[in-house]
């Protein structure tokens, strides 16, 4: 016989009329109750588990007649126990949720008196087993009286009860516990979109942190976005989890339908398309971008757990993301016009460089290209390499103040003139210090003749004192001069120059760029420079 102690059946948590019917058997069990279960109309359901002989004895057709005969018979009259034969008796314990009865609990109540009886005998002789065996085997489930019947019956009544109680309790716990586990994701995934919208330089990677915390937040077996702006370089797809299309594949199918709804709430979509998509029972989809366009929309599918239809907590949190996800695309937009206004700006004050003198025709444009590739081999951030990149661009925007005589002279500079030439880091500098938008490649504009041992300008300063976007353009600057034809000296051969850059190494040049810039690749220099040939002789 099965026994399970009552203590440790109660620590289980109730959560289903299933969970308490595995209650009620263990506790029949520990009260030496074999039970059945059947449904409302007193269908046999399951019958006892217990082994051995006394198995064999319970599971007898004799008995399971009986049983099924007063399990109907109890389901009619709703009486709580009847006699089954003579020192048996039958107590029927209803399973409900409220008022519903689902199943019932019927336990078999043996006495010894039972075993005297001759219907036990008659019983014994139809499953063909031996009276004495039998009664030993039974010798531990008859515990019971006909006076300890009808409370025994109550007991069990009150402990169903109390178990329907607890199920309830369980069940507004588990929802409140639902509820509150659903606004703390909806919290943590709102604060966490909402610190990252800053992040206009990085629109994709913004794309991608709202698929993978829907994906993670939700239940659902994948999540895309879908995004058309001029922020997000064209068009921009992008996902998470097992999509079952290829996401550029799998946004051309759903695209026009979510379009077609835009403005609206979240759209539910039935299975389409593929094999895959059409096992989808639903996808839901939600727009977002002004009203009067559509700028892209959000999809997810293939829900799991054990709900997998779409809840309101899902459209909620999926409309959420997608009105963060519209205005960083807003956002990201008016940060790339800005940032072109901005470029239109650093290039036209290129372009007054080179219109100063002919022959540094496309240098600027040559220091930006090698001291960006520089910075990002040299493991700086994405937005320092852009800031060293600006920097190129702009840092001898200061020689608009030198005499052209001077920057043009063929031959060799005196010294009031080189002294002028050296001015060019600072009126650079001061040309651009009010713009805000350049305050970050000031540094480099400023210092970008220093040398590693000191004997630079402006400062003199010497070492890691330099800021190191100076220290990348001090090298891809005076790579380009030995690489380009000047006024006063043709080109020197690329053997020459990068042996020239070795040789100033710890004196010119931070021996730790020096060393990344000469294993570094030079394709699309050649280009520019080539270029900028074309545009000397066309002047």
């Amino acid at each position: 016989m099965r026994s399970i102690a009552i203590a440790d059946t109660d620590q289980l948590p109730l959560t289903n009329t299933a969970q308490m019917a595995g209650v009620i058997r263990d506790r029949a069990a520990s009260l030496g109750l074999p039970l059945w279960t059947c449904d409302p109309t007193g269908g046999l359901t399951d019958e006892p588990t217990e082994e051995g002989t006394a198995g064999i004895w319970l599971r007898s057709g004799a008995i399971t007649e009986r049983v099924a005969a007063a399990a109907k018979q109890l389901a009619l009259s709703e009486e709580g126990w009847t006699q089954l034969m003579p020192g048996v008796w039958l107590i029927r314990v209803p399973i409900r949720q409220r008022r519903r009865v689902l199943s019932a609990a019927l336990c078999l109540a043996l006495s010894h008196e039972a075993f005297e009886e001759e219907e036990f005998e008659t019983v014994c002789a139809s499953a063909q087993m031996d009276p004495a065996a039998a009664r030993r085997a039974l010798h531990g489930f008859a515990r019971h009286s006909a006076g300890s019947i009808e409370s025994l019956s109550r007991l069990l009544h009150w402990s169903a009860s109390d178990l329907e109680q607890v199920v309830r309790a369980q069940s507004s716990v588990d929802g409140f516990t639902r509820q509150l586990t659903n606004a703390f994701e909806t919290i943590d995934l709102l604060y966490a979109l909402g610190r990252s919208m800053n992040e206009v330089r990085q629109p994709i990677a913004f794309a991608n942190l709202v698929c993978s915390r829907l994906f993670s937040s939700l239940e659902f077996g994948w999540a895309i976005a879908s995004i058309e702006s001029e922020g997000f370089q064209g068009r921009t797809v992008a996902s998470a989890g097992n999509p079952p299309l290829a996401p550029e594949a799998l946004a051309m199918q759903l695209g026009p339908i979510a379009r077609a709804a835009h403005a609206g709430r979240p759209l539910l979509l039935p299975g389409i398309g593929t094999d895959r998509l059409e096992r989808a029972s639903q996808i839901v989809t939600q727009t977002f971008g002004p009203p009067d366009s559509c700028c892209g929309f959000l999809a997810l599918g293939d829900k799991g757990g054990a709900d997998t239809h779409v809840s309101s907590y899902d459209l909620g949190l999926v409309e959420s993301a997608a009105a963060i996800l519209g205005a960083f695309v807003e956002n990201a937009s008016l940060y790339a016009r800005q940032r072109q206004m901005f470029l239109g700006t650093v290039e036209s004050l290129t372009s007054s460089i080179d219109a100063k003198d002919q022959y540094t025709c496309g240098h600027s444009r040559r220091v930006a290209l090698l001291g960006a590739r520089l910075a990002a081999r040299f493991g700086l951030p994405e937005n320092e390499v852009e800031n060293v990149r600006i920097s190129g661009l702009v840092h001898d925007v200061g020689k608009i103040g030198v005499p052209e005589a001077v920057l043009c002279k063929a031959g060799k500079l005196t010294d009031e003139e080189f002294e002028l030439i050296k001015q060019h880091p600072v009126i650079g500098y001061r040309i651009l210090k009010d713009i805000p938008q350049f305050e970050d490649v000031l540094p480099g504009v400023l210092h970008h003749h220093e040398r590693y041992d000191g004997r630079g300008y402006p400062g003199g300063l010497i070492g890691d004192a330099i800021p190191v976007s100076a220290r990348i353009l001090a090298l891809a600057d005076t790579f380009d001069a030995m690489s380009s034809t000047r006024s006063y000296r043709p080109s020197l051969p690329r053997e020459r120059v990068l042996g020239e850059i070795a040789r100033g190494s710890g004196t010119q040049f931070d021996p730790a760029l020096c060393k990344v810039f000469l294993e570094m690749p030079l394709d699309g220099y050649d280009e520019l420079l080539v270029e900028g040939s074309w545009r000397k002789a066309a002047a």
